[in-house]
């Protein structure tokens, strides 16, 4: 599993009270998440890549 696969899996499951459920979160949400959680370079440039592909996504629908 990605390092991008699993901070996408721990920003669907965090708590919080903000937070929807992650069925009810879009890929946009959860891609921005994943950039926001990203440690490293290697990590950034592949959630930076999921960030931009779902937010082409979202303008195409």
């Amino acid at each position: 599993m990605s390092v991008l696969q699993k901070a996408v899996e721990r920003a669907a499951q965090a708590p919080g009270e903000d937070k929807k459920p992650a069925a009810r979160r879009s890929p946009l949400e959860l891609a921005a998440e994943a950039f926001a959680m990203a440690k490293s370079p290697e990590a950034k440039a592949a959630a930076a890549k999921v960030l931009v592909e779902a937010v082409l996504g979202e303008r195409q629908l």
